[in-house]
């Protein structure tokens, strides 16, 4: 990383003496994860306290999991790709998909992170703290690190110890950014440890540690008589829209004119601040707030937590530049609550509104605001059905719906709603929600756009006639792209074979945890579905990898992934 980056951080090494070994006490935020809040299955929960499964290797449910893997929710249906980052420079454009915060009791100058790897090592992608001086300090980066950066996990357990930069502040707060992208499947975590030198026990004289932002330095040419702040504004305006917005914020003191087209409302129509998540403070949206007078797309995701911005200056921003707005995500977001009420208050037709992982007050989701809303994102949050019920009534154009791990819904409700007020559903994502019956599901045959639909683990308490699932594939499946039929204890070859006879689009299909269904019944899909390209049998397939190995031989097109659960689990 360059010396002139952002993100640089000094390297130099302190004196260390009495080192500190510590786990964590406490998990702050986290962004994704493989189980719903109110479960400690493969939850944020357990990476407290000491390793539980480690150095075992496999798919323990008393770990952390991520939730996605590879690129597949990338070419899912419902994939909605990120805006206003076309500009964004290489340090700030990572690959980074999730994260999570934890907390350890005591504050210390950190000198070795320890993350305990149990399943598909290698997703680890930055490590950042939050000091003492209310600064977030970036202590590593994979695509700085030229001996890990191509390090990916070969399915064994391993103590992933980075190489982290020295800092001068304490800490007692570690954010782990994770890129699942290239992962081959679910990545797991134990348990994570912090090392680090007690306050008492470094000198003064410790190595600065410093966020030195990049300068913008202007050079003249005494042989021109001519200067690129001679050109007329609009010429300038088209070099600008190639800059993102802190490169806008630092060459607005070049001179005046620079000045003045910094202040142009067209350089922000998209503004996106989750890639700015650890500079996002008052003075950054104040400063947009002077500026972006007609936003039409907005996200504020990750932002806002440990000393970011106020909801005063939020508040500024959206009233002087929110009237247009048309999708909004503030996935996330301590403040999603309060974003959410101004925009009831403004009376904003969006098209997208997104706050997953975020505190909500359910009494504003339900009004007239939502007949242009086309794609919905509640996931992880804790809505309840009468509110998400009377935006269903409403937004009769809904396209993509993802409710994923709302446990508080009635999903028999949900459904049944959907098939009523939203015919023109493309996606529904009810993942691990709580069990819904069979009539709830025969109610989704209405909707025969569909092209993406994740029930997993919704049905994990009740056995499910084979008759709902294959009257709802007779009348979608002809457009079904993704099907995720987690732990359907009820599925049968039956069912397997109604999908490959009417599913001629597939593409994606999960059948984890389905006991039910024998390798006969999987051929079956593998010799039929001719477009399939991701097959999950994880669980429901005996230790016995002859089938698979004649599969993958067979089917070299297809992704199959079988993990079997170990005899300790």
């Amino acid at each position: 990383m360059r010396k002139d980056s952002l993100m640089y951080v000094s390297q130099e090494e302190p004196e260390t003496s009495f080192p500190i070994k510590q786990f964590v006490s406490e998990d702050l935020e986290v962004s994704s994860q493989y189980g719903a809040h109110n479960s400690i299955t493969y939850t944020a929960l357990n990476l407290r306290g000491k390793t539980n499964r480690f150095p075992s290797s496999g798919d323990f449910s008393d770990t952390y999991m991520l939730a996605q893997y590879g690129r597949w929710w990338q070419e899912a249906p419902s994939f909605s790709p990120d805006f206003g980052i076309a500009n964004l420079p290489i340090e700030l454009n990572c690959p980074v998909d999730d994260y999570i915060v934890v907390k350890f009791e005591q504050a210390v100058y950190p000198t070795r992170v320890e993350i305990f790897e149990t399943l598909n090592a290698g997703s680890v992608y930055r490590l950042w703290v939050y000091t003492v001086l209310k600064t977030w300090v970036l202590i590593w980066d994979r695509s700085d690190d030229t001996v890990l950066q191509n390090v990916r996990g070969e399915g064994t357990a391993r103590i992933f110890v980075p190489c982290i930069r020295r800092i001068n502040s304490i800490t007692s707060i570690l954010k782990v950014e994770f890129s699942h992208r290239h992962q081959s499947y679910y990545s797991a975590i134990d348990a994570i440890a912090l090392y680090g030198e007690p306050p008492s026990c470094v000198s003064k004289s410790t190595a600065k540690t410093s966020i030195v932002k990049d300068s913008t330095s202007v050079v003249e040419n005494e042989n021109s008589t001519l200067t690129l702040s001679d050109l007329p504004q609009e010429i300038i305006y088209h070099i600008f829209k190639y800059l993102d917005l802190i490169s806008l914020k630092q060459v607005e003191h070049v001179c005046p004119k620079f000045a003045t087209v910094t202040k142009d409302w067209r350089l922000y129509r998209e503004v996106n601040l989750r890639p700015y998540w650890m500079m996002a403070d008052d003075a950054l949206i104040d400063w947009l707030a002077e500026r972006a007078s007609h936003i039409e797309m907005l996200d504020l995701s990750w932002c806002g937590s440990y000393g970011g911005f106020g909801e005063s200056h939020i508040e500024r921003l959206l009233l002087h530049g929110g009237a247009g707005i048309k999708k909004i995500r503030i996935n996330c977001n301590y403040h999603a609550h309060f974003v959410s009420r101004l925009i009831y208050n403004k009376g904003l037709e969006l098209e997208e509104f997104s706050v997953a992982n975020s505190p909500i007050e359910p009494y504003i989701c339900s009004d007239y605001l939502w007949q242009s809303l086309q794609r919905l994102n509640v996931s992880y949050t804790n809505i309840r059905t009468r509110s998400l019920l009377g935006i269903l009534s409403t937004s009769r154009h809904l396209r993509h719906l993802n409710v994923n791990c709302c446990t508080t819904l009635d999903m028999t409700a949900v459904l049944e709603k959907l098939g009523t007020s939203n015919l023109d559903l493309v996606s529904c994502n009810a993942f691990k929600t709580e069990p819904f019956p069979e009539s709830s599901l025969l109610a989704l045959r209405k909707c025969t756009k569909l092209q993406e639909l994740d029930i997993g683990w919704s049905t994990i308490n009740n056995e499910w006639p084979p008759l709902a699932l294959q009257a709802l594939v007779r009348e979608c499946g002809s457009g079904l792209k993704k099907l995720f039929l987690g732990a359907m204890r009820g599925l049968l070859d039956d069912d397997l074979l109604t999908i490959a006879s009417h599913c001629s689009v597939l593409e994606q299909l999960a059948l984890v945890g389905c006991t039910n269904v024998t390798p006969a019944g999987v051929e079956t899909v593998l010799s039929n579905c001719r477009t399939l390209r991701l097959l999950d049998v994880s669980h429901c397939m005996t230790r016995d990898c002859q089938n698979l190995a004649t599969w993958a031989k067979l089917y070299p097109q297809i992704d199959i992934q079988c993990v079997v659960r170990t005899e300790e689990d």
